[in-house]
């Protein structure tokens, strides 16, 4: 089938099947999937200056074939569309995979337990939240410039800033509407796939079909259905947990070098094998009152997504 567009970008959102969809398409012929997921190339200034010849003989093999990247970091800042639009251009298809915005949080916050994460997700929530329950959750504008001054960078070294740098990380790819609302700016509502986590995960050979449609490739290739991806983990003690982060936190340059040199599903093996050892099963609970204080934040904003979209997301409410 001939594509109009050379370019397709899923943005994310994080924690809400990316990676699964990665591992899923890479398999389809007519697709150039970027050489590892998340280049993180529209985040990374001094990548961005390097331009798109860069972006294209860094990650993509050099073919004809539909192009794109998956890489949830796309849904952390409201500077990413513009970025996009000017580097593939307009015609850049773009899918959005939306997840109940608490759930999304809290898979968020139990993930970066199996690094960096040592607090309680009550402790991120009155770092956060208890910040904006003193306002008008409906004043935007308001919520959105302290957001942003955190999310990028400028809040660091401030200490009488109430709102935690890192945290805000966890708040703010939950706003769809205000982070779609950017995307529509720059790329036609047709070139724009939406899809629900909760339906993909019930019928993944549907989303498959819903979104090879939207590319206009053949939705008939070789994939596992039952695939999931990036699956939550937890560490046995600290100990392990240094171990394993010392273990993976390597340049993603490095990774990428590896991951060319030895093939990407070798590359994969090897570091689950790898982190085997230290993983235990262990759950951490999360409260109806932490979920309560989440869901009341993020409920403005899924009605204003409901507009935007004009979508139905009762799914998504109480």
């Amino acid at each position: 089938m001939k594509n109009k567009t050379s370019f397709f970008v899923c943005p994310g959102a994080s924690k809400a099947g990316t990676s699964s969809l990665y591992d899923i398409l890479k398999f389809h012929p007519e697709l150039n999937l970027t050489n590892i997921k998340e280049t993180r190339f529209f985040v990374n200034e001094e990548q961005l200056k390097k331009g798109k010849e860069f972006y294209l003989n860094t990650y993509f093999h050099q073919n004809d074939k539909l192009k794109g990247e998956i890489c949830p970091q796309y849904m952390s800042s409201d500077r990413i569309p513009e970025r996009i639009y000017n580097i593939l251009g307009s015609d850049t298809k773009i899918i959005l995979m939306l997840r109940n915005p608490v759930d999304r949080l809290i898979s968020h916050f139990l993930m970066k337990t199996r690094t960096f994460e040592n607090k309680s997700l009550q402790e991120v929530l009155d770092q956060t939240l208890h910040y904006y329950e003193d306002f008008d959750n409906n004043d935007r504008e308001y919520i959105n410039k302290h957001l942003k001054y955190t999310l990028y960078g400028e809040a660091k070294n401030d200490k009488n800033d109430a709102l935690g740098y890192r945290y805000s990380r966890y708040i703010y790819p939950g706003l769809y509407a205000d982070i779609i609302e950017e995307y529509f700016k720059y790329f036609s509502r047709e070139n724009i796939k939406i899809i629900l986590f909760e339906e993909f995960i019930i019928d993944i050979n549907k989303g498959v079909k819903d979104i090879t449609d939207f590319l206009n490739i053949d939705d008939k290739f070789d994939y596992k259905p039952d695939q999931r991806s990036n699956k939550r983990k937890t560490y046995k003690n600290s100990i392990s947990k240094k171990i394993r982060n010392s273990t993976f936190l390597v340049p993603a340059k490095y990774k990428r070098k590896i991951a060319n040199l030895v093939g990407i599903n070798k590359y994969e093996k090897f570091k689950k094998t790898l982190e085997t050892p230290f993983v235990d099963s262990k759950k951490i609970e999360i409260s109806e009152e932490e979920r309560d204080r989440i869901y009341k934040f993020y409920l403005p904003n899924i009605i204003r997504l409901e507009e935007l979209l004009n979508m139905n997301l009762t799914i998504w409410k109480k």
